[in-house]
């Protein structure tokens, strides 16, 4: 070691005044003994820093000062300091083994057997594994232990002082070099392996070379109680996973050295090859699969009976409960807390070491039945299921684990009860045991030990919740509203008795601040701009309905109306306040055209089976005064009556399965006399009509008058936010998107794909209509009905506080106005700039003849 107490003397310093004066080849020889003490002292130190934080991370010691196991390795420079090393020393490690498998090939077994007992060292070094390696294939063992005999009696009898003579009685690296350095060696026909039959199968290099290094340590004890105590319950293999993600494997077979440009922590515990440091002690022993003879140097009190506990519940019924109450789910986070452990049957294998360690040779060519192979290749192909993968579980007990090679091992945890699996075999035999004993109550054990499990096997935890939040938030309380008190708000004293009598009602003037004059115009504009640019399908009659018209300023506007939207929760069956506009045509029909039809807004049959369909209320806005002659039909009350027309539907044969039900012809002179005729329900101009799905309605055969309605088509979502009343109809996030992208859905809000054409793109005169508030943000898609503000502005709307109900409303409607306007402005640019001289505001500043839709028969119409 350099050392100095006097200031300012360095280490050249220090080395010439050692050196200087010594001839030429001793100044070599003590060089090349610094360089060799040296490689030893890095490999020592690395040693050191690796099990010093492989001891910070099983232990979890930077929770005492740290919030995360990042936080302390950004503290302490982690990347910059230690990671290099960290990773050196587990390539070492990798190297030490290669060496060691290269002298049991040549010699017949490992060093410190093949060595005698005087010339084994403390450790072997990673160098000096390497030299002996390389003389192991240079000249027979006898020849060699001659050889180094009588190179360390050279080294002792050295003179004078300096770091080239060493005292050490052990064989040194050097010693090895100055043997090999020798002209002759290997005489001819020399054969270097002795000591067993050319048949004896390959020993664990994992297990001898531990054994090699931990032979000679007098701290095996302190190092087992540090593996098996308190750390024991903060689980190794949660640690050194924190550089992993959920679940990764890293530990494929035969890869030792495929993880060693990964971070630190991550195992390496291949298929009966795994990575061991030499130097560790007993108590530090991984247990790689084939490590039947691992425990054999502990003492007699730490072997405990595998077999037991493998097939300890197997002649249980399927019926009885395993464990008594109290003991139905064992406090798995102590490994070794007085459980009973597995290890392998080694009473002939005390007697005799050496077969012993050719007994572990099994882990190198597996020898699992073939039954159980061929069960875990087919739990691999299928969803996982606790119930088939115990069944597994329970075979490959009564056969014993033992005989379960490390590879299937893995596989057969992670398969039958969703295991993590990168550990050694004799943890995870531990856990597939205590996992047997447990399976009645398989998810408590999973919540116990959420970090034993595959994330996709085990309840969702706080962490895997929360991720980087700290806190878990106040649970929001369950809303809701007295329905009659907000539908008679809104819609009259009374009419509530009227909804539930009829299943429809019209509520005049409900949209009475839409009259202004100018916003008159603005909406006969906007009906007139899609007029002139609709095309009618050839052969098709239009019935009244404008189908190019899905975004238009009016549309989006009233669709955020929080009256109209207070209504439709009210009156739905369901109460579900949670809803969506679903984008709809407009009604836009001329004097003399064909209009009628008569029909339920639903699958008659499927809503009798499951009730689908029947929470999706039809509504709409007449802009227009409808009278008798020209108006929408329906027949009153008889939502209360429909289940005996099905089943008179049934007995006559006529049961229908469209999304709709055509009523044309199904409602016959008798259902009519029993049930009542469709009768005409005109709606005043800016009033509300409001029908139940199961209400027959259709409209009259003609019209006799321009006749316009707006529809809102609100429509329930589920919680989650993905799924609507109907299954066919798009999701939410689908809807959302339509509404921001102006563009029409391709299903319509009873499912079923648009009969007459659908524009394949947005509209391009079309203008978007900004924010009005919360709830009408909720109402096309901006916002989910979870955001805090859309919950406070419904504890408003729809709550018991009529006043601030109305001054909420009004506050709204203003802004809807103001929105209106705006967008508005921007209409005429937009149309102008999309279709130049086609545009409609160009032809009407030109004056020219403004044109209607193309007809079937070619002639076209002025507006």
């Amino acid at each position: 070691m350099f050392a100095s107490n006097e200031p300012g003397k360095s280490i050249r310093d220090q080395l010439c005044l050692q050196l200087d004066g010594l001839p030429e080849n001793e100044k070599l020889q003590q060089v090349l003994a610094i360089l060799d003490t040296a490689a030893e002292t890095e490999e020592q130190v690395a040693e050191i820093i690796w099990e010093a934080w492989d001891y910070l991370k099983i232990h979890r010691l930077w929770q005492c000062r740290y919030p995360t196991f990042e936080a302390l390795q950004d503290a302490i420079g982690y990347e910059e300091a230690l990671k290099d090393i960290i990773q050196k020393h587990d390539i070492l490690t990798v190297r030490k083994q290669r060496e060691a498998r290269g002298i049991h090939e040549n010699w017949g077994a490992l060093p410190h057997k093949s060595l005698p007992a005087h010339l084994c060292p403390p450790k072997f070094s990673e160098c000096l594994l390497r030299a002996l390696n390389q003389l192991s294939r240079t000249c027979s063992l006898n020849q060699a232990i001659v050889l180094l005999d009588h190179e360390i009696a050279r080294r002792h009898s050295k003179l004078g002082k300096g770091w080239g003579v060493s005292k050490e009685p052990y064989v040194l690296r050097r010693d090895v070099l100055e043997v090999l350095s020798q002209p002759t060696l290997l005489t001819p026909g020399h054969s270097p392996y002795n000591g067993q039959s050319d048949g004896a199968p390959p020993i664990d290099f994992t297990i001898e070379v531990e054994r090699a290094n931990t032979q000679y340590r007098t701290t095996t004890d302190r190092a087992e109680d540090m593996d098996k105590g308190d750390g024991e319950d903060k689980e190794e293999d949660e640690a050194e996973d924190m550089d992993k993600g959920d679940g990764e494997d890293e530990d494929e077979e035969g890869d030792e050295v495929e993880d060693m440009d990964k971070g630190d922590g991550e195992d390496e515990d291949e298929e009966g090859d795994e990575v061991e440091d030499m130097d560790k002690g007993d108590g530090e022993d991984e247990d790689e699969e084939g490590d039947e003879v691992e425990d054999m140097d502990k003492g007699d009190g730490e072997d405990e009976d595998e077999e037991g506990d493998e097939v300890e519940d197997m002649d249980k019924g399927d019926g009885e409960d395993e464990d008594e109450e109290g003991d139905e789910v064992e406090d798995m986070d102590k490994e070794n807390d007085g459980e009973e452990e597995e290890v392998e049957d080694i009473e002939n294998d005390e007697s005799d070491e050496e077969t012993a360690a050719v007994l572990v040779l099994s882990s190198y060519s597996c020898s699992c039945s073939s039954a159980v192979i061929k069960d875990i290749q087919g739990m691999e192909d299928k969803n996982p299921n606790d119930d088939r993968g115990l069944r597994l579980l329970a075979k490959a007990l009564q056969l014993g684990l033992h005989n379960v090679c490390h590879n299937h091992l893995r596989t057969l945890a992670k398969v039958t009860v969703g295991l993590q699996n990168n550990m050694s075999s004799s943890k995870l035999r531990k856990r597939l045991q205590d996992t047997w004993r447990n399976k009645s109550h398989l998810d408590d054990l999973r919540r116990r030990n959420p970090h034993w499990f595959l994330k996709t096997r085990r309840p969702e935890t706080d962490a895997d919740r929360l991720v980087v939040y700290r806190y878990h938030p106040v649970p929001p309380k369950a809303f809701r509203f007295n329905e009659t008190r907000v539908f008679e708000r809104f819609a009259g004293p009374g009419s509530w008795g009227g909804w539930q009598r009829d299943g429809t009602i019209i509520i005049p003037r409900l949209f009475s601040f839409l009259s202004r004059p100018d916003i008159g115009r603005k909406i006969d504009v906007e009906f007139d701009l899609y007029r002139y640019h609709h095309r009618s399908l050839p052969g098709r009659s239009r019935l009244g309905w404008l189908r190019n018209m899905f975004y238009s300023i009016i549309q989006q506007t009233v669709r955020q109306d929080p009256v109209w939207y207070a209504i439709s929760a009210a009156a739905r069956p369901d109460k579900n306040w949670r809803l969506i506009s679903y984008p709809y045509i407009t009604k836009d029909t001329d004097p003399g055209e064909n209009t009628g039809f008569l029909h339920l807004d639903l699958n008659t049959a499927q809503y009798v089976k499951d009730g689908s369909g029947g929470n999706l209320l039809s509504s709409s806005i007449a802009l227009d005064d409808e009278q008798a002659d020209g108006c929408t039909v329906g027949v009153p009350g008889f939502h209360r009556h429909i289940h005996d027309w099905h089943n008179r539907l049934v007995e006559r044969g006529e049961d229908t399965a469209g999304f709709t039900t055509n009523c044309s012809t199904a409602y016959r002179a008798q259902d009519r006399k029993d049930w009542g005729e469709p009768i005409p329900m005109p709606c005043p101009a800016l009033g509300l009509r409001l029908t139940r799905p199961e209400i027959i309605h259709g409209s009259t055969p003609h019209s006799y008058r321009r006749r316009r309605s707006l529809f809102a088509w609100y429509t329930g979502i589920d919680e989650a936010h993905i799924n609507l009343d109907l299954k066919g109809t798009l999701l939410w996030n689908d809807l959302a998107a339509c509404h921001r992208d102006l563009e029409a859905p391709s299903r319509e809000p009873s499912g079923q794909a648009p009969r007459y054409g659908l524009p394949g793109f947005r509209f391009p005169g079309s203008v978007i209509v900004g924010p009005s508030s919360a709830i009408g943000d909720a109402l096309v898609g901006r916002r989910k009905w979870t955001d805090p503000q859309v919950i406070r502005e419904l504890d408003i709307l729809l709550g018991d506080d009529d006043a601030a109900a109305h001054a909420y409303v009004g506050r709204v409607r203003a802004k809807m106005m103001k929105q209106y306007e705006e967008a508005f402005e921007q209409l005429e640019i937009t149309e102008t700039e999309a279709f130049g001289e086609n545009s409609y505001f160009r032809q009407k500043e030109l004056g020219l003849p403004l044109r209607s839709d193309d007809n079937s028969d070619g002639r076209r119409k002025r507006l």
